[in-house]
């Protein structure tokens, strides 16, 4: 396979994880698809077994399911890593959707530039769209760099990459919180430059079970202030706590 999509999920909507896993499964091109179920309490009426073993005859694709004690976003998203096997790796929440040739038109542009890294535009609502947010290719990695370091305007769902990134710059930082994509990304982005595909490839589901609403939380708004910290002394990032309303 030359794509693997990484699903990390814990005690998602049922729902929306079965659209997220045929999201998944419909890709023009083929995908190898891991599920990575992150400590899901087994009091829900529905699990995430449930929904694989209703999907299992459906499936033409190699796909895995993995339990694992709870570690966070950062922990089930290197789990992933770990065990796949495409030469370029996606990252799809479980409450999010891929556009079915996400894969062939993200795969098609980077191998085209030979480029290691790429993102897409995207839109928010699930299943009427309220936003569509556009991306524009930067002209090298320095003007990109210091545009992001300013404003995380990449949605980590877009992205695309080459696995022997992981190899030089390493796996998704575990102690990070909240912010584990944007520290992941900035990483990338101090070597390469994105290529941009403006085509809205992912929907973005916006609901109140969705981890952003936590920040809500004073202790989680402190854990993410604190990610900022490091993010600001490490990277010179310049962006600030956004709050849902």
């Amino acid at each position: 396979m030359d794509s693997s999509i990484i699903i990390p999920t814990y005690n998602q909507d049922v729902s929306y994880l079965r659209a997220c896993l045929l999201s998944a499964k419909h890709q023009t091109h083929k995908c190898e698809i891991i599920i990575v179920d992150d400590g899901s309490t087994p009091n829900q009426e529905e699990t995430v077994v449930d929904v694989l073993e209703g999907y299992s005859a459906e499936f033409n694709v190699p796909c895995m399911y993995i339990y694992q004690e709870n570690q966070g976003v950062s922990g089930a998203l290197n789990r992933g890593l770990e065990e796949a096997k495409g030469e370029y790796i996606q990252w799809l929440p479980s409450d999010d959707l891929f556009h079915p040739s996400k894969t062939q038109i993200q795969l098609e542009a980077l191998k085209s530039r030979d480029a290691k890294v790429g993102y897409t535009a995207y839109q928010e609502g699930i299943p009427i769209t309220a936003n569509t947010w556009g991306v524009a290719e930067y002209p090298n990695q320095e003007s990109f760099f210091e545009a992001f370091k300013k404003h995380c305007f990449v949605n980590a769902a877009t992205i695309m990459f080459h696995r022997s990134i992981l190899d030089e710059l390493g796996n998704f930082d575990s102690n990070m919180v909240h912010c584990q994509d944007y520290e992941f990304l900035l990483r990338m982005a101090e070597k390469y430059n994105f290529v941009a595909t403006n085509i809205p490839l992912v929907r973005r589901r916006v609901h109140e079970g969705q981890m952003i609403q936590t920040l809500k939380d004073p202790e989680e708004k402190a854990k993410k202030d604190k990610d900022m910290e490091f993010l600001r002394d490490r990277y010179g990032v310049s962006g600030h706590v956004w709050i849902p309303s």
